[in-house]
């Protein structure tokens, strides 16, 4: 069940804090975790949802998509970044 906390093949836990600290604040918003009867509720409440958590609770978001990456989420005016 190691990989349950984050842990690194080699027994390091590199990834165990920042992980438990992200889903405890997912859990908190209620909306996030929630079952949506159409898939437009499901992306507002859970997928946007899930961002706006992490930013509200002093985060910034971070993405493997390469064209994202670095992007400061806190400035509202890159928001809109896929209308482009």
């Amino acid at each position: 069940m190691a990989w349950r906390l984050g842990r690194a093949a080699a027994g390091g836990n590199y990834a165990g804090r920042p992980l438990q600290v992200g889903w405890e604040v997912l859990a908190k918003e209620g909306a996030v975790f929630k079952c949506y009867a159409n898939p437009w509720d499901t992306r507002y409440y859970s997928d946007s949802g899930a961002s706006l958590a992490v930013l509200k609770a002093g985060y910034n978001l971070d993405t493997l998509l390469t064209r994202y990456q670095g992007v400061d989420w806190w400035k509202q005016e890159n928001w809109g970044c896929n209308e482009r």
